[in-house]
């Protein structure tokens, strides 16, 4: 009887770990009610300088037609510039749309790039999305110690996409609540002995 409930604890320990690592290595997604299109990850440097990126997202379920949109960059001081000054282009519904610094362009496979090879991004930047040329704020996110942000200060590490998604340590305690249910349930025979 011993060895038998000594197996069970041994296939309840590696199921558990097995769960862990599947659960680790999922994307996490945030299940939100926006229904606008939101800046989801935007990388400032690479392999080199130029390797940056701003991605988009569509949250709803309707394509979002993009004309004379603006994405722009605010320094730390608060001067604001554009990164493109006329955006156009379809965001699927719930799709994305990458755009990336002209150097990248190929190595991303872009579906819009920055008005000029000038136009970059660096630490202590707020990104911001305009509906129109700059009146109408659709989202923004800030990183480093910008003077606009959305909520809360980010600061990315330099070669790191900042990325607007749950954390790994969610995936993690979901995984974690999983396999001790697990264990409950699969070590509960060995230990309903009888009594005599």
């Amino acid at each position: 009887m011993k060895l038998r409930s000594i197996k069970y604890l041994i296939t309840a320990f590696l199921f558990s770990v097995t769960l862990m690592v599947f659960f680790h290595k999922l994307p996490t997604y945030v299940n939100s009610q926006v229904d606008h299109v939101v800046i989801s990850e935007i990388q400032i440097a690479g392999s080199s300088a130029s390797d940056e990126f701003v991605e988009l997202y569509n949250p709803t379920g309707s394509d979002i037609i993009m004309e004379g949109w603006r994405l722009s960059r605010k320094n730390s001081a608060g001067t604001q510039a554009n990164l493109v000054a006329n955006l156009n282009g379809t965001i699927p519904a719930h799709g994305f749309f990458l755009i990336t610094h002209p150097d990248v362009e190929e190595t991303y496979g872009a579906d819009a790039i920055y008005s000029a090879a000038s136009n970059a991004l660096t630490n202590n930047f707020t990104v911001l999305l305009y509906s129109d040329t700059g009146i109408t704020l659709v989202d923004k996110v800030g990183f480093g110690e910008p003077n606009d942000f959305e909520t809360a200060l980010i600061s990315p590490a330099m070669t790191i996409p900042l990325s607007r998604t749950l954390s790994s340590i969610s995936a993690r305690l979901v995984a974690s609540v999983a396999c001790i249910s697990f264990l409950f349930v699969i070590s509960k025979p060995p230990f309903l002995y009888r009594f005599k």
